[in-house]
């Protein structure tokens, strides 16, 4: 009997949540134009898109940064389906407007270090887990690719190469194309 209320208590904490919420949004807050630090150093690669097809000699030139292609682009395979490349070769690099190509997003920590923070918006205690967070995009390698199998192909490689880090989540940024 003890859930019968549940949701009806739930709902007055959400109540209280959205109360916090809104007066956040009220508040006036100075712009935060300026203070950010620097973007890490980005690298020029090459994809080949999940949801548009090109010429067999073009591949849409997109950004990374140093430090994701570097930590992924071993996982980033053909045998996995995905396809990425910072070497162009006779291929013609292309710009496609509106296109954000898919991307593996990795936090990994070899120790489950957390800590309790509280919400500037809600007011509510969470947990932050510490830990290194990378991202890289990706692309097909096949006409037949799905993107979700290819992520999920890449998500299996990198969790049994760093089976013994405690903290190790993998997820996808999926890709699009403004039309």
């Amino acid at each position: 009997m003890g859930g019968r209320y549940s949701d009806i208590r739930r709902g007055g904490q959400l109540k209280i949540d959205l109360d916090n919420y809104i007066n956040y949004l009220t508040q006036p807050r100075e712009r935060n134009v300026g203070n950010g630090g620097d973007r890490s150093p980005q690298t020029a690669v090459y994809v080949t898109p999940f949801g548009k097809d090109l010429d067999t000699d073009e591949l849409a030139s997109v950004n990374a940064p140093q430090s994701g292609y570097a930590a992924l682009n071993s996982f980033l395979v053909a045998s996995n389906g995905a396809d990425l490349t910072n070497a162009i070769g006779t291929k013609t690099p292309v710009e496609i407007n509106g296109y954000r190509p898919a991307k593996v997003v990795w936090f990994r920590n070899a120790t489950k270090v957390k800590t309790v923070v509280r919400s500037s918006v809600t007011n509510r205690q969470y947990l932050k887990y510490e830990g290194d967070r990378d991202t890289c995009p990706f692309g097909r390698a096949a006409a037949t690719d799905d993107m979700m199998d290819v992520f999920l192909a890449i998500k299996a490689d990198i969790k049994q190469a760093n089976s013994t880090l405690e903290v190790n989540r993998i997820s996808l940024t999926r890709e699009r194309i403004a039309l």
